[in-house]
């Protein structure tokens, strides 16, 4: 019950001691499908997320072995976690759904309904997948009674585009996102979740956003200016 801001509240409270008690295996019990029970959907993410507390509780993943299945170092004392979780989310149905930007490039995404008038949008990094870094936040949010939308950047995955604009572009791109999921579904409120480049590009595209429709946003890691990212990368790899 609640606000989409007091909801969202409680969530960014809840990430901050989730971020320690998956390192020590203490989360069993976190994880209830709330207001799932009697949904096929929801029986599936029922099952699913106790995998999660059983993987948290049962299995120390060791830095060798999760270094084979995570490129980033800072994800590693997290990766079962974090496998788990999309292991619960892709047990959910989902809507595949294709949409055109502003300069016509074809944008794919996925809607997972919840029969909720609040829906989440995750807008991802680039070249990453909307599942690679977010899963906990998708599980956590699901299991608050949000509807989940997400989809692939422009020029990543299943979406078309030669090149990424940096947040520049995908600004607009979000823009559509959130003027569909409320044209086409029963969503009355909005929360925006980017992370890096979806950051950068929710951070763009705040001023002109419907406050009366997109409730909350969370700037997930975002950089301060592109220039300064190709520096950083080019002077890391010597370039």
């Amino acid at each position: 019950s609640g606000s989409i801001g007091n909801r969202a509240s409680r969530m960014l409270d809840f990430f901050a001691g989730f971020a320690e008690s998956v390192t020590t295996g203490a989360v069993s019990g976190t994880f209830t499908a709330a207001g799932a029970a009697g949904s096929a959907s929801g029986t599936a993410f029922s099952t699913a997320v106790a995998l999660v507390s059983a993987c948290a509780e049962s299995e120390t993943t060791s830095w060798a072995s999760a270094g084979k299945k995570a490129k980033n170092s800072y994800l590693l004392p997290y990766n079962k976690q974090l496998e788990c979780a999309r292991k619960a989310i892709n047990s959910l149905e989902s809507t595949s759904i294709t949409l055109t930007a502003r300069d016509g490039v074809a944008l794919k995404g996925r809607f997972y309904s919840h029969q909720s008038k609040k829906t989440v949008v995750f807008a991802h990094g680039y070249r990453t997948k909307p599942l690679t870094n977010m899963p906990v936040q998708f599980a956590l949010f699901y299991n608050e009674g949000f509807n989940l939308l997400c989809f692939d950047q422009r020029a990543h995955w299943e979406s078309g585009g030669s090149f990424s604009g940096f947040g520049i572009l995908e600004q607009y791109d979000l823009m559509e996102w959130v003027s569909w999921v409320l044209a086409n579904t029963q969503t009355e409120e909005v929360l925006i979740y980017g992370t890096s480049m979806g950051c950068v590009a929710t951070g763009f595209a705040s001023d002109k956003l419907d406050s009366t429709k997109v409730k909350a946003i969370v700037m997930d890691c975002g950089y301060s200016s592109v220039y300064n990212q190709f520096y950083k990368e080019c002077k890391a790899k010597r370039m």
